[in-house]
């Protein structure tokens, strides 16, 4: 994972959904966050706040990996409404 200081990857699952008191931020295009799940799951959407975000939309893609790490499959690629700081249900393409 990559991270903008104090926004460090910890915050992420905080159980804060206020973005503007804790969140997870990266600089730019190619930062990444890597969460590992204790057992295999399917997972067929996220709910994710944003920053600021009533007034800009974040751009991200989310990628899934077996069991490897090394292999990767995007499961979403587009941005956030643009419209709301609050949770937003992100639907996720199976893998």
């Amino acid at each position: 994972s990559t991270w903008q200081e104090p926004n460090t990857p910890d915050k992420v699952l905080d159980g804060v959904t206020d973005a503007s008191v804790s969140r997870w931020s990266g600089f730019g295009d190619g930062a990444t966050l890597t969460l590992t799940l204790a057992a295999r799951q399917k997972i067929g959407a996220l709910n994710l706040s944003t920053f600021e975000g009533t007034v800009r939309r974040a751009l991200f893609d989310i990628e899934t990996s077996d069991d490897d790490g090394a292999t990767w499959t995007r499961v979403f690629s587009g941005s956030s409404s643009g419209t709301t700081s609050d949770l937003e249900r992100i639907a996720l393409t199976p893998s």
